[in-house]
């Protein structure tokens, strides 16, 4: 799993089909660049029909990327304080 150049990411996995021999074919790769929860999904399902111990893995990478693209597009979420909200 790679960023991608348009906020998104670069799903790639390993193909059980017929091209197992042949090393170029063998990876797909997927660019996913919707919001956070349905990417998070489409990776859960892939990973977990490839290998269901990375998925955790996996998602906490998607999760470090995702937050890596907000701050770098000026985006980040207000700090709340304790202060506040005793109010």
């Amino acid at each position: 799993m790679t960023a991608s150049k348009d906020n998104g990411v670069v799903l790639s996995l390993k193909s059980k089909g017929p091209n197992k021999r042949r090393p170029a074919r063998s990876t797909t790769s997927a660019t996913l660049n919707r919001d956070f929860r349905r990417v998070a999904k489409t990776i859960s399902k892939d990973v977990k029909a490839y290998r269901p111990d990375l998925e955790k893995v996996a998602l906490a990478r998607w999760t470090k990327i995702y937050q890596s693209q907000r701050l770098a597009s000026g985006i980040r979420k207000p700090k709340r304080s304790r202060r506040n909200q005793a109010k």
